[in-house]
């Protein structure tokens, strides 16, 4: 499968592929995420960051906010258990 041509620019610099990774593993773990939970919710939620066996994650609004909390002990059981 031939890349297109910024991700062959991309991945031709090496002081870039740390950054490549980590979208890669951010991309990766956003798939899950909307995966796991109910479309609405989904689409109030974003992984921004992963960092130190941390998954960093961002509501759009309050009550989506507290949808995660509550749902915190399941996302980290369902993340650990795919990775």
């Amino acid at each position: 499968m031939q890349l297109p041509k910024l991700d062959r620019i991309l991945a031709g610099e090496a002081t870039l592929q740390p950054m490549l990774a980590k979208a890669r593993e951010l991309r990766a773990l956003a798939g899950l995420l909307d995966g796991f939970l109910p479309p609405d919710l989904a689409s109030l939620a974003r992984v921004v960051n992963y960092r130190e066996g941390e998954i960093v994650l961002v509501a759009s609004t309050s009550a989506a906010a507290a949808k995660l909390r509550l749902l915190a002990p399941s996302l980290a059981n369902f993340f650990s258990k795919q990775r």
